[in-house]
């Protein structure tokens, strides 16, 4: 074990811990450029999601981001993969999104961000500061990098975020919440949602799926709502008849409990 311990700052946060490696931030900045997220060219014109990716050669803890009043913004570790017609009867097209890291958005807008990666702590080191190592020859502590600082975790209710609320049209699912840690960045876990939608096509009522995930928007400066975020739509997959609704493929991966993590740089 190590001789060293632990030093504490303000509210317990751990400075440096000689048992555990500390987390650093891989990058710090903001980003206002935005890729439309692919979606089948058979619906209407619908409000739907942007991406900016990150594919860092790091293994990526987490993505803290600060939001604002008036965009939606989530976050995904790693890719995930959706689907959508290009015509009524046509094969669908299968799209992975994302790299290994991701922002996604509700509309175009300047989003601050962190990312924080283990691999940080070796790839900076300052030309003047304090490191510390352990034992084992491990960077602990690194003042040439800002550190992972969490000042408070929320647990929230999921169930709005994960229950089918109208079959034609996903609602928001808005789970609201507060703290507080005034004007702080967030880091959402890892979500994914697919619900249904009714679509007219061809003379007749269509389902069709919503791909989601969790966003999270300003409302304060100590409170947040989280809602669903619609990514891309697959456009028509079988017309609608009487009691189809009970077979459909609908799916959450949302954790449970949900908590997100609010913190400083």
């Amino acid at each position: 074990m190590s001789g060293y311990g632990v030093v504490t700052g303000i509210n317990g946060n751990i400075q440096f811990d000689t048992n555990r490696k500390a987390i650093g931030a891989w990058e710090h900045g903001s980003t206002s450029t935005w890729n439309n997220i692919p979606t089948s060219p058979l619906e209407p014109p619908t409000p739907l999601g942007y991406i900016h990716s990150f594919d860092y050669n790091c293994d990526m803890i987490g993505i803290a981001i600060r939001p604002n009043t008036s965009t939606l913004i989530g976050t995904s570790i790693g890719s995930k993969s959706y689907y959508y017609f290009t015509s009524l009867w046509g094969s669908d097209v299968r799209v992975t999104l994302g790299d290994r890291g991701n922002i996604f958005t509700s509309s175009p807008t300047t989003v601050e961000y962190a990312i924080y990666s283990l691999d940080a702590e070796s790839r900076t080191i300052p030309s003047w500061g304090l490191i510390t190592y352990n034992e084992n020859q491990e960077i602990v502590f690194n003042s040439g990098l800002r550190h992972l600082k969490i000042t408070e975790i929320i647990e929230v209710n999921r169930t709005p975020l994960v229950t089918v609320d109208d079959f034609y049209w996903p609602g928001p699912g808005t789970v609201t919440f507060s703290h507080s840690t005034p004007n702080p960045f967030y880091i959402l876990p890892n979500s994914f949602m697919k619900m249904t939608y009714a679509t007219w096509g061809d003379g007749e009522m269509w389902v069709a799926y919503a791909f989601m995930t969790i966003g999270i928007q300003k409302i304060s400066a100590t409170s947040a709502r989280l809602q669903r975020l619609i990514l891309a739509l697959s456009g028509h997959q079988v017309p609608i008849h009487a009691g189809f609704e009970k077979r459909l493929d609908v799916f959450f991966e949302v954790p449970n409990p949900l908590r997100i993590a609010v913190c400083v740089l």
